[in-house]
């Protein structure tokens, strides 16, 4: 097992090679055959950098310990992949799975972060629309009014997506395969920035 760059999430090596974080010494360019990464680099724009059969996902959020959507989200995360796992790994496919805390504007901008939380799969942000409404939790930490989303399904309200939402949308966005966007003009939004800034010393 390893852990990836950005938290405490386990996950089996993509490559399938059975290498960890100690003993691997492939280093971050690898380009080897056990690895299903071409290790051109970061500006590679060659068709094999990306396994069609990886399925990327990435959890993106302000604030876990304490924003109770933003953990309860994880957790349904967790449950919609379990469910998953079984039939799409038997049809081939694999998982790659980050959690990242948004906590610099250099961060929000990188992943043109728009909301917490937001789940992308393969660079697609599965709960499309951005809605917010006031977290009380976000703004105590804080000491100033913050949203944070919500998350409309089948026509009502959640401030926590249910389990079958997320399902829903990782399937669409593995099955239903969109371009993935081009750079857009992104600008940090105030409410982000606002709260990155009051809780960086906290």
């Amino acid at each position: 097992m390893k852990k990836n760059e950005y938290n405490d999430i386990e996950e089996e090596c993509k490559c399938g090679c059975n290498h960890t974080d100690e003993d691997c010494d492939c280093g971050d360019d690898c380009s080897c055959e056990e690895h299903d990464h071409c290790g051109c680099g970061d500006d590679c724009d060659c068709e094999e950098e990306f396994d069609e059969k990886n399925i990327l996902i990435e959890f993106l959020f302000l604030e876990i310990d304490t924003c109770e959507r933003c953990a309860k989200t994880k957790e349904n995360l967790f449950a919609a992949i379990d469910e998953l796992r079984r039939p799409l790994e038997t049809a081939g496919y694999s998982f790659e799975i980050f959690g990242l805390k948004i906590d610099s504007e250099e961060l929000a901008t990188e992943f043109e972060f728009k909301s917490s939380p937001t789940i992308l799969v393969n660079f697609q942000d599965i709960f499309g629309e951005v809605v917010e409404n006031i977290c009380d939790t976000c703004s105590k930490l804080s000491n100033s009014e913050t949203t944070c989303r919500v998350f409309v399904y089948d026509n009502v309200e959640y401030e926590v997506p249910p389990k079958g939402m997320i399902i829903e949308g990782i399937l669409k966005a593995v099955f239903n395969e969109q371009p993935i966007p081009e750079n857009s003009d992104y600008v940090i939004p105030q409410n982000i920035a606002d709260f990155i800034t009051k809780t960086k010393n906290s």
